[in-house]
């Protein structure tokens, strides 16, 4: 059972391993965790929530789900941001990393956005920006976890709220998208 602190330290190293693939990425987002019931979280099937420049961790989910996954999650996550920003930074005419095809597809995948549903779930993973983001996270797996063996390593790294030392500025990831207020 991971704590509040333990589950942003554990989600801000991944978001630095991520990072050094996505070095345009801002460090200037908060992350934290927080219960079902405390006021962002309504059930356990969503793991993280973006708001503006913070990304908030459902703490149910992260200490029920394998570790392979959370890594892997916090990964789609973090290239989540990346297209977000790079959309953002097509549409004030600053430079960008990715081809104008490309982004002219997040920037309506992103005003469209189909959510994760039983009635959605084929339409939201043939989104661009789901592909995309997947195929990102798969790709750290590979590069991060693999044993000579083939087989793949996921032990999410250890740390306690005593002994955690933050190297890696504070990221954001998505997962759900939610308008400024």
């Amino acid at each position: 059972m991971y704590t509040n602190i333990q589950a942003v330290n554990i989600t801000k190293t991944q978001i630095g391993q991520a990072l050094r693939y996505l070095p345009s990425v801002r460090n200037d987002i908060e992350v934290t965790a927080e219960y079902i019931g405390e006021g962002t979280f309504f059930n356990i099937e969503t793991g993280f929530v973006v708001k503006d420049h913070k990304m908030i961790i459902n703490l149910n989910w992260f200490n029920q789900t394998p570790e392979a996954e959370i890594k892997y999650t916090i990964w789609k996550e973090t290239r989540h941001f990346y297209q977000k920003q790079q959309v953002e930074a097509f549409q004030q005419g600053m430079p960008v990393m990715e081809n104008l095809h490309t982004l002219e597809q997040w920037e309506k995948e992103y005003e469209t956005y189909i959510p994760k549903t039983p009635i959605t779930e084929n339409r939201h993973y043939s989104q661009e920006i789901q592909l995309d983001a997947h195929t990102f996270a798969a790709t750290l797996m590979a590069i991060h976890c693999a044993k000579p063996d083939g087989s793949i390593d996921v032990v999410l790294p250890p740390v306690t709220a005593e002994s955690f030392i933050c190297t890696v500025p504070p990221l954001i990831a998505t997962t759900v998208f939610l308008p400024a207020v």
